[in-house]
Protein backbone atom coordinates (compact mmCIF):
# COMPACT_ATOMS: atom_id res chain seq x y z
CA UNK A 1 0.00 0.00 0.00
CA UNK A 2 1.50 3.32 -1.07
CA UNK A 3 0.33 6.67 1.33
CA UNK A 4 0.42 10.51 -0.39
CA UNK A 5 2.07 12.35 2.14
CA UNK A 6 1.47 16.23 2.34
CA UNK A 7 3.34 19.00 3.25
CA UNK A 8 1.81 22.09 4.27
CA UNK A 9 4.03 25.25 6.01
CA UNK A 10 2.47 28.72 7.37
CA UNK A 11 3.98 30.63 10.33
CA UNK A 12 0.43 30.13 12.22
CA UNK A 13 -1.74 27.27 10.89
CA UNK A 14 -5.72 28.36 9.90
CA UNK A 15 -8.92 26.20 11.21
CA UNK A 16 -12.13 26.99 10.77
CA UNK A 17 -12.90 27.19 14.80
CA UNK A 18 -12.00 25.24 17.69
CA UNK A 19 -14.59 22.80 18.62
CA UNK A 20 -14.75 21.64 22.84
CA UNK A 21 -17.15 19.16 24.37
CA UNK A 22 -16.50 18.48 28.57
CA UNK A 23 -17.53 15.94 30.84
CA UNK A 24 -17.34 12.61 27.87
CA UNK A 25 -16.02 9.12 28.63
CA UNK A 26 -12.96 7.87 27.22
CA UNK A 27 -13.93 3.98 26.53
CA UNK A 28 -10.56 2.22 25.71
CA UNK A 29 -10.72 -1.59 24.87
CA UNK A 30 -8.52 -4.43 23.42
CA UNK A 31 -10.96 -6.47 21.26
CA UNK A 32 -9.84 -10.09 20.47
CA UNK A 33 -9.44 -10.82 16.62
CA UNK A 34 -12.08 -13.45 16.70
CA UNK A 35 -14.51 -10.54 17.74
CA UNK A 36 -13.71 -7.82 15.22
CA UNK A 37 -16.21 -8.73 12.33
CA UNK A 38 -19.10 -8.41 15.13
CA UNK A 39 -17.67 -5.04 16.75
CA UNK A 40 -17.35 -4.06 13.32
CA UNK A 41 -21.11 -4.35 11.95
CA UNK A 42 -22.38 -3.03 15.70
CA UNK A 43 -20.55 0.09 14.97
CA UNK A 44 -21.13 0.65 11.50
CA UNK A 45 -25.02 -0.57 11.43
CA UNK A 46 -25.73 0.69 14.79
CA UNK A 47 -26.51 -3.23 16.26
CA UNK A 48 -27.46 -1.95 19.79
CA UNK A 49 -30.42 -2.10 21.94
CA UNK A 50 -30.31 1.88 22.50
CA UNK A 51 -28.01 3.48 20.27
CA UNK A 52 -25.26 5.47 21.84
CA UNK A 53 -24.26 8.90 21.27
CA UNK A 54 -20.82 8.55 19.89
CA UNK A 55 -18.07 11.88 19.52
CA UNK A 56 -14.96 10.08 18.45
CA UNK A 57 -13.85 6.31 17.29
CA UNK A 58 -10.67 5.73 17.00
CA UNK A 59 -8.30 2.18 16.37
CA UNK A 60 -5.30 0.77 15.99
CA UNK A 61 -4.07 -2.94 15.70
CA UNK A 62 -2.06 -4.57 18.57
CA UNK A 63 0.97 -6.64 17.66
CA UNK A 64 -1.31 -9.79 19.46
CA UNK A 65 -3.71 -9.05 16.23
CA UNK A 66 -6.44 -7.85 18.40
CA UNK A 67 -7.58 -4.23 18.01
CA UNK A 68 -7.76 -1.62 20.72
CA UNK A 69 -10.20 0.30 20.17
CA UNK A 70 -10.99 3.93 21.52
CA UNK A 71 -14.41 4.99 21.70
CA UNK A 72 -15.30 8.60 23.17
CA UNK A 73 -19.57 8.89 24.33
CA UNK A 74 -21.70 11.81 25.87
CA UNK A 75 -22.41 9.92 29.19
CA UNK A 76 -25.61 11.99 29.70
CA UNK A 77 -27.27 10.50 26.43
CA UNK A 78 -29.46 7.92 27.60
CA UNK A 79 -27.88 4.50 27.12
CA UNK A 80 -24.60 5.56 25.83
CA UNK A 81 -22.33 3.46 28.43
CA UNK A 82 -24.84 0.62 29.02
CA UNK A 83 -25.25 0.05 24.79
CA UNK A 84 -20.77 -0.06 25.20
CA UNK A 85 -20.92 -2.48 28.50
CA UNK A 86 -23.28 -4.98 27.15
CA UNK A 87 -21.13 -5.25 23.72
CA UNK A 88 -18.21 -5.46 26.18
CA UNK A 89 -19.25 -8.31 27.59
CA UNK A 90 -20.73 -9.97 24.68
CA UNK A 91 -17.51 -9.87 23.23
CA UNK A 92 -15.09 -10.30 26.44
CA UNK A 93 -13.42 -7.12 25.58
CA UNK A 94 -9.80 -6.41 27.48
CA UNK A 95 -10.66 -3.24 29.64
CA UNK A 96 -7.93 -0.96 29.12
CA UNK A 97 -9.04 2.44 30.47
CA UNK A 98 -12.44 4.04 30.99
CA UNK A 99 -12.13 8.08 32.63
CA UNK A 100 -13.93 11.06 31.95
CA UNK A 101 -12.67 13.70 29.26
CA UNK A 102 -12.95 16.63 27.65
CA UNK A 103 -12.39 16.85 23.68
CA UNK A 104 -11.13 19.75 21.81
CA UNK A 105 -11.66 19.50 17.91
CA UNK A 106 -11.16 21.63 14.63
CA UNK A 107 -10.68 21.24 11.17
CA UNK A 108 -8.67 23.12 8.76
CA UNK A 109 -8.09 23.81 4.93
CA UNK A 110 -4.77 21.93 4.52
CA UNK A 111 -4.28 19.56 6.82
CA UNK A 112 -3.55 16.61 4.54
CA UNK A 113 -0.03 17.23 6.51
CA UNK A 114 -1.34 14.66 9.12
CA UNK A 115 2.11 14.61 10.94
CA UNK A 116 3.16 17.95 10.67
CA UNK A 117 -0.30 19.28 12.21
CA UNK A 118 0.07 16.07 14.67
CA UNK A 119 3.46 17.56 15.71
CA UNK A 120 2.29 21.11 15.76
CA UNK A 121 -0.25 20.05 18.52
CA UNK A 122 1.89 17.64 20.22
CA UNK A 123 4.28 20.55 20.81
CA UNK A 124 2.24 23.08 21.90
CA UNK A 125 0.91 20.95 24.31
CA UNK A 126 4.51 20.05 25.32
CA UNK A 127 5.09 23.71 26.31
CA UNK A 128 2.29 23.25 29.29
CA UNK A 129 3.41 19.88 29.67
CA UNK A 130 0.06 18.81 29.06
CA UNK A 131 -0.04 15.03 27.32
CA UNK A 132 -3.36 14.28 25.01
CA UNK A 133 -4.72 11.02 26.12
CA UNK A 134 -5.38 10.28 22.26
CA UNK A 135 -4.61 12.51 19.32
CA UNK A 136 -6.25 11.77 16.09
CA UNK A 137 -5.84 13.34 12.86
CA UNK A 138 -7.72 12.26 9.58
CA UNK A 139 -8.00 14.12 6.46
CA UNK A 140 -8.91 17.58 7.58
CA UNK A 141 -9.72 17.32 11.26
CA UNK A 142 -7.94 17.05 14.31
CA UNK A 143 -9.42 15.20 17.35
CA UNK A 144 -7.75 16.13 20.60
CA UNK A 145 -8.73 13.27 23.86
CA UNK A 146 -7.73 15.62 27.06
CA UNK A 147 -7.66 14.75 30.73
CA UNK A 148 -10.85 15.97 32.74
CA UNK A 149 -10.61 19.76 33.52
CA UNK A 150 -7.57 20.63 30.73
CA UNK A 151 -9.53 21.81 27.94
CA UNK A 152 -8.99 25.48 28.36
CA UNK A 153 -5.40 25.38 29.11
CA UNK A 154 -4.93 23.19 26.07
CA UNK A 155 -7.11 25.61 24.10
CA UNK A 156 -4.84 28.04 25.18
CA UNK A 157 -1.64 26.78 24.63
CA UNK A 158 -3.08 25.75 20.82
CA UNK A 159 -2.93 29.42 19.71
CA UNK A 160 1.17 29.06 19.60
CA UNK A 161 0.66 27.12 16.25
CA UNK A 162 -3.40 27.60 15.44
CA UNK A 163 -5.47 30.83 14.91
CA UNK A 164 -9.13 30.07 15.58
CA UNK A 165 -11.67 32.32 14.29
CA UNK A 166 -12.40 34.34 17.72
CA UNK A 167 -16.04 32.95 17.87
CA UNK A 168 -14.96 29.65 19.79
CA UNK A 169 -18.00 26.71 19.66
CA UNK A 170 -19.12 24.51 22.36
CA UNK A 171 -21.61 22.03 21.01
Amino acid sequence: MMETIAIYWEPIIKTYGLFRSRGLVLLSKLIPPEALADVGRRLADGGFERQPEIALISAAAASDGSLRLSVVVHPDVTGSLSAFDTLWKQIAAIDEASRTVDLLYFQGPHFGDRFGIAHAVQSDLACIGLIPLLLVCSASSVYIVLPSGTLDRAAAALSRSFQHPSDDVTP
